[in-house]
């Protein structure tokens, strides 16, 4: 795109007749050369000083404004040339304004030229303003192929703004520009789509900000988690200042909270590690089966039968409102005093029928032995 750079000089031309008729030919002439503002703010926005040798010139000079001297501090002296005729700046507070003290270029303002010149006698100020205008340079060069500077992205590096080229440049490189164009088509790969069509993988990340949930489908945040059981309150801090040492512990709900509490004794039950029963225990008519000895301290009330494959060890007596049977031939015992020895009856090998018979209800006399009446007695 071609475009033309504006000089940052322009050419000042005139003729200086004395008053006398006679050309001004010193060998040094002294020139300052000052641009105002157009308006009545008339603020001074640009100075320079210039020394040329017009001897033998018939008065005839030429300035290059923008080559002169400069000297001082003020706004004048430090502002450039194409400052002072930039017309897309903002407010200027220029040191010297014949009034208001400010200046706001507006687009299509001119500039006043001021000229005055010094040839021994002291400094002589030129009539009449030259108001400085377009010419067809000016205006093709304040365009880039018709376009003007309202047309192009400008930099703005003020407060709040980062527009520069730098970032610009950084935004565009290769490979910022594709991610942008796959965050303008849906598929970029860092960052989640609103409605995705696939499983998120956050890559072992924390999801942050998960707000508390509502819906059986929602996620729900550690905080949620940790701090409730089935949607009800949990007592976090008891819960989790429980230790690996500290087993037992079950989840208690206290009216307002679940919480963690070690389980209360019941006594009308037995546990698994076994303990001492303060009440009765009812089976509701049903078996108990055991391939270890029953050994009781008291008194054993059944009502049915009692089929033991082992032995019966009972240490006080043993009560039977129903028969007790001995099967297989085997005997009845009644051990000695030391446990070794025993007296016994057992049942013949084959019997033809059942048979049983009743003792006399009181001991006989000296000599008498037992004997059947034939009738069971």
């Amino acid at each position: 795109m071609a475009h033309a750079v504006v000089p940052g000089t322009l050419t000042y031309q005139g003729q200086i007749i004395q008053p006398d008729g006679n050309y001004l030919e010193e060998s040094s002439v002294l020139f300052n050369i000052e641009v105002y503002s157009p308006g009545a703010e008339e603020c001074l926005l640009y100075q320079e000083t210039q020394t040329i040798n017009m001897t033998s010139s018939k008065g005839i000079f030429s300035l290059v404004i923008g080559s002169g001297t400069r000297a001082g501090g003020d706004y004048e002296d430090t502002n450039t040339l194409i400052n002072a005729f930039d017309n897309t700046l903002p407010i200027q507070t220029p040191t010297t304004c014949a009034s208001v003290g400010t200046y706001t270029p507006s687009s299509g303002d001119t500039r006043m030229i001021r000229v005055s010149f010094d040839a021994g006698s002291g400094p002589i100020t030129v009539s009449q303003d030259h108001r400085v205008q377009s010419v067809p340079y000016a205006e093709y060069s304040s365009k880039l192929d018709g376009l003007d500077s309202l047309d192009f992205v400008q930099i703005n590096d003020g407060a709040g703004q980062e527009l520069s080229q730098a970032n610009i440049d950084n935004i565009f490189t290769t490979a910022n520009h594709t991610e942008l164009l796959s965050l303008l088509a849906g598929t970029s790969s860092q960052y989640m789509v609103s409605t995705p069509t696939s499983s998120p993988d956050f890559n072992g990340q924390v999801v942050n900000g998960v707000g508390t949930p509502s819906a059986g489908t929602d996620a729900a945040n550690k905080d949620y988690a940790d701090n409730n059981v089935g949607g009800a309150a949990a007592n976090d801090t008891v819960i989790s200042a429980l230790s690996a040492g500290e087993t037992g512990y079950v989840l208690v709900w206290s009216g307002t909270e679940w919480t963690a509490a070690t389980p209360a004794a019941d006594s009308t039950k037995l546990p698994l590690a076994g303990g001492t029963m303060l009440g009765a225990i009812n089976m509701g008519n049903q078996d108990i089966t055991n391939i270890k000895d029953v050994a009781v301290n008291n008194d054993l009330a059944v009502t049915n039968n009692v089929s033991v494959t082992g032995g019966i060890g009972v240490g006080t007596g043993l009560n039977s409102a129903g028969p007790i049977s001995v099967t297989t031939e085997n005997e009845v015992r009644f051990e000695d005093n030391t446990g070794g020895e025993y007296v016994g009856f057992k049942a013949p090998a084959v019997v033809g029928s059942n048979q049983v018979w009743v003792l006399p209800a009181a001991d006989g006399t000296v000599g008498q032995v037992l004997s059947t009446d034939g009738s069971d007695n």
